[in-house]
């Protein structure tokens, strides 16, 4: 079901403190296993430090508020650029330096042996159709836009700054950015997490 009462407000959700004090985490869905095999979160990082290692994990971040990380392990650099769905290895002692100031990024983690992820943003206006596995979850952030959800009948519309889970079930499912606001608002974007077997 995508009914409208499933929707939940990024502002109902609760902080989390980093243990290095650099930022805050939100976490807006994850896998009910310990420890959880997948997790998506909104994240705001605050100052430079280094990133927590997750081995066996694969991250994916979408710079959703800011100019964006650049990080850095030995002789590696990944540059997490604003708008831009960037997958990379959790392993790593990974260095993040922010760019002009504080963030905001959609973070993805998910177990490489069972889980494969995908991070989408949308254009305004422009649908876009999922055709997910089954049992797989989607994880829809409206962002600063106005967002609307079709599949089998139902109808749902997102107000800015909200998200809603979906556990999927094979049916196609269509999303749309029915408004937005301004240029550099808070892109909407969809999270696919399929299982691999």
């Amino acid at each position: 079901m995508i009914a409208s009462h499933n929707l939940i407000a990024l502002d109902r959700v609760s902080a989390e403190p980093w243990k290095n004090g650099g930022g805050v985490t939100r976490t807006l869905a994850a896998h009910d296993s310990s420890p959880s095999q997948w997790r998506v979160s909104l994240a705001e990082i605050t100052q430079d430090g280094p990133y927590s290692r997750f081995d066996g994990v694969v991250r994916h971040s979408l710079i959703v508020a800011g100019h964006g990380i650049v990080l850095r392990h030995g002789s590696d650099t990944v540059v997490l650029a604003p708008g831009v769905p960037t997958q990379y290895d959790g392993e790593p002692g990974w260095e993040a330096s922010l760019i002009d100031g504080a963030c905001q990024a959609l973070n993805v983690m998910v177990d490489r042996t069972r889980w494969l992820a995908r991070v989408e943003t949308l254009a305004l206006e422009t649908p876009a159709e999922f055709v997910p596995r089954i049992g797989s979850v989607l994880v829809v952030f409206s962002g600063d836009g106005r967002c609307e959800i079709r599949r089998a009948g139902e109808r749902c519309v997102m107000p800015p700054r909200t998200f809603v889970t979906i556990d999927a079930d094979a049916l196609p499912l269509t999303c749309t950015v029915t408004s937005s606001a301004l240029e550099d608002a808070m892109p909407c974007a969809v999270v696919a997490i399929e299982p691999l077997a």
